[in-house]
C-alpha cells in the first residue's frame, strides 16, 4: 500500500515539474490538493512507523516474559499455589462488600496457578466464570465446576460446562485476566490476541480489572495504545497493590 501511495504521489510531482517546465501553472485548488496529499501521506507514514515499533516492542517484551517461565519450570512455578490463593482472597477481601461473584481463569502451568483459588472459592459456594477463548478475539464464559479440558487449538485449560449468558460476565464483581507483564500504573500487556482489550472495553466501569502475574513480570513501563485499558490492581505470588490508587487496602 505503501509503495502505491508514493507512486502516486510521485505522479501528482511530475505533473508539477511538467506543467512548471512548459510555463502552464497548476490551478491554485490542484495545487493545495497535491500538497494536502503529501501532509496526509507524510502523516500516515508516522503512524505506520509508530505502530510497527509498538507492535516490535510488544513482541519482545512477550518473548522475554515467556523465557523467564520456562526457565522458572513448572514445578517451581505449582509451588506458588498456595501464596496466589492467599493473596487472591486477601485482594479481593479488601473489598467492600468481599464478591459473591466474579471471573477469573485456568492457568497454563507456566502462569501464576489459579486451581487452588478456584477450588476455595467453590468450596465457599462464590460462583466464579472462567473464559473459553472463540474465534475473532471473543471470551465465552462457563461456571466453574472443577472440570477441565484443553483448548483445541490453543492448548490452554479450559472450563468444561453449559455456557452462561454473554451479559453475566458484566454482572461480576471483579476478573482476574491474565498476563505477560504489567506496570505500577495498571497498563497491562496481554499475549496478543485481544481477548481481554475487547472484554475490559465493554465492562462497565465498577466491575475492577485486576492482573495476575509473576512477581518479576511488573515493569516500569509499557507501549500503549488508545484502546489499552488499565488495571485496577496487581496480583503477583509476592504481594499485591491497586494500580495507581484504583482502590484501598
Amino acid at each position: 500500500r505503501d509503495c502505491l501511495l508514493s507512486r502516486g504521489l510521485g505522479d501528482v510531482y511530475k505533473r508539477q515539474v511538467l506543467a512548471t517546465s512548459r510555463n502552464t501553472a497548476l490551478p491554485l485548488a490542484s495545487g493545495m490538493d497535491a500538497q494536502q496529499s503529501i501532509m496526509e501521506a507524510q502523516g500516515m507514514s508516522a503512524h505506520s512507523d509508530a505502530a510497527a515499533q509498538i507492535a516490535a516492542t510488544k513482541t519482545a517484551l512477550r518473548r522475554e516474559v515467556r523465557a523467564k517461565r520456562r526457565a522458572r519450570g513448572a514445578s517451581a512455578t505449582a509451588a506458588l499455589a498456595s501464596a496466589v490463593a492467599d493473596l487472591i482472597n486477601d485482594c479481593l477481601g479488601s473489598l467492600a462488600p468481599p464478591p459473591a461473584s466474579l471471573a477469573a481463569f485456568c492457568a497454563t502451568p507456566l502462569e501464576p496457578p489459579t486451581e487452588r483459588y478456584l477450588a476455595s472459592a467453590r468450596a465457599r459456594g462464590n460462583r466464579i466464570l472462567l473464559p473459553v477463548p472463540e474465534p475473532g478475539g471473543r471470551l465465552s464464559w462457563v461456571a466453574d465446576t472443577g472440570v477441565r479440558d484443553r483448548h483445541p487449538q490453543l492448548q490452554v485449560p479450559i472450563p468444561v460446562g453449559a455456557k452462561v449468558p454473554e451479559s453475566e460476565i458484566t454482572t461480576c464483581a471483579a476478573i482476574i485476566a491474565p498476563a505477560a507483564c504489567v506496570t505500577r500504573a495498571g497498563l497491562r500487556l496481554g499475549w496478543g490476541g485481544g481477548f481481554y482489550d475487547r472484554l475490559f472495553a465493554a465492562l462497565p466501569d465498577a466491575v475492577l480489572r485486576i492482573a495476575l502475574v509473576h512477581s518479576d513480570e511488573i515493569v516500569d513501563t509499557l507501549p500503549h495504545e488508545p484502546h489499552d485499558i488499565p488495571v485496577n490492581a496487581i496480583i503477583t505470588p509476592s504481594g499485591w497493590f491497586p494500580a495507581a490508587g484504583s482502590i484501598s487496602r
